[in-house]
């Protein structure tokens, strides 16, 4: 077994209890992301496995901030999903990005390597296993190599104009106080 390197978050559409959508999710987790995870050193968890109280939203945050690796199952084009993604991307660390075959990825995110499978298939789901291994030992041996970091300073134009360039640069980690007004934001939310 290797040598645990932290938490694998996993993101993915989970439905209520006894749902098909459920269903699925947990057998994604369960038989293609947690042995592929496990296999580089990571222990995988989702969402509706955090077992500690507060407010779900900002445990969820707290996981896309802190965690080492991100898996993010699109499949189902789930809002959460999307909202969640867009938050690791934002931050600028490691995520993989998985969809059920025949399902067609978001021009947003379309470039970015998104993995395939059909889990009704165990071939495919081996081979989506085995590419995740492959995919997560890259980012271990450089984590800079997962192809979404941008450069998110505002550069200003000669007409006062404000962009956000999108240049390959390197790797900048927010810190807590940069993130706090986004998640008192979700708070806010949460309580109206």
């Amino acid at each position: 077994m290797p040598k645990e390197k932290g938490v694998c978050f996993v993101i993915a559409p989970i439905g209520p209890p006894g749902s098909d959508d459920r269903d699925r999710s947990d057998k994604v987790l369960k038989y293609i992301v947690t042995p592929a995870a496990g296999a580089c050193g990571y222990k995988t968890i989702r969402a509706d496995q955090i077992s500690s109280p507060g407010i779900i939203t900002l445990q969820i945050i707290q996981h896309l901030r802190d965690d080492p690796l991100v898996i993010a199952d699109l499949t189902g084009r789930n809002p959460n999903v999307f909202y969640e993604l867009a938050i690791r991307h934002i931050l600028g660390k490691p995520i993989l990005q998985i969809i059920q075959v025949g399902e067609t990825i978001p021009f947003d995110i379309s470039q970015i390597r998104t993995i395939e499978f059909d889990h009704h298939d165990l071939e495919s789901a081996e081979r989506c296993r085995e590419e995740l291994i492959r995919q997560i030992r890259s980012i271990q041996n450089d984590p800079t190599n997962f192809g979404i970091v941008f450069d998110y300073k505002e550069r200003i134009l000669g007409r006062g104009e404000r962009v956000v360039s999108q240049r390959p640069t390197e790797r900048r980690e927010l810190n807590k106080s940069e993130l706090e007004p986004y998640m008192m934001h979700s708070q806010n939310q949460m309580l109206k």
